[in-house]
C-alpha cells in the first residue's frame, strides 16, 4: 500500500475539476495570448458555454480576461478561435430599459466575483441603480443550465439572441 501523506487526503476531498483554472490563457501577457476561453462543458460535450465579453469572430475569443464588461453568455460549437462558428446562441440577462445591441447591453463585473470551473461559472453583474444580477451556469452533455438571480424590485428579462450561419468572416448576423 502506498500512502502519500496529506496530499492524498486532500485529493480524496476534492475531485479533479477543483484543480483546473479555466481562466488560465484568457489574458494577454508578456508571452502573448493563450487564446482560450473559460468554457463550461462536460468532456466531449455537444456545446460549450462561456461569458461573452467580445463578439464571436474568427481569431477572436468571446471572452478576454482583460475586458471589464460582459454582454451575455454564449453557447458555441467553436473548438478553436481560428475556426468560424456556424451557429451560436447568446443568452442575456437584463434589468431596466431594453437594450439589444451588444455594446448597449454590456454590464460591468469584477474578477473577484467570478467563480470559474470546468463544470460551473458564476459572476455578479453590476446593473447600476437597478442592482446586481447573479449569473450562473453548469454543463450537461448536450446543453447548459443557466440561472439568473435578479434584484427583486427591478424589471427583469432574459433575451435570447440566435445567430444564423455566418458568411465565412466569423461575424454572425443577428
Amino acid at each position: 500500500m502506498l500512502t502519500l501523506g496529506p496530499f492524498s487526503a486532500l485529493a480524496a476531498q476534492n475531485d479533479a475539476t477543483s484543480y483546473v483554472n479555466p481562466l488560465i490563457g484568457t489574458e494577454r501577457s508578456a508571452l502573448g495570448y493563450g487564446g482560450t476561453m473559460p468554457f463550461v462543458t462536460t468532456p466531449f460535450g455537444m456545446t460549450s458555454w462561456t461569458p461573452q465579453t467580445r463578439q464571436n469572430k474568427i481569431s477572436v475569443t468571446s471572452y478576454n480576461y482583460d475586458d471589464k464588461t460582459i454582454s451575455g453568455f454564449i453557447g458555441t460549437h467553436q473548438p478553436a478561435i481560428w475556426m468560424g462558428d456556424y451557429g451560436y446562441v447568446t443568452v442575456i440577462p437584463q434589468v431596466g430599459d431594453l437594450r439589444t445591441t451588444p455594446e448597449s447591453r454590456k454590464l460591468p463585473y469584477r474578477h473577484g466575483s467570478e467563480k470559474a470551473r470546468p463544470d460551473y461559472y458564476g459572476v455578479s453583474l453590476d446593473a447600476g441603480a437597478d442592482g446586481t444580477i447573479q449569473a450562473e451556469m453548469t454543463a450537461t452533455v448536450r446543453c447548459s443550465i443557466l440561472r439568473f438571480t435578479f434584484p427583486k424590485t427591478a424589471k427583469a428579462r432574459v433575451i435570447i439572441e440566435a445567430s444564423p450561419w455566418n458568411h465565412g468572416d466569423g461575424v454572425g448576423q443577428s
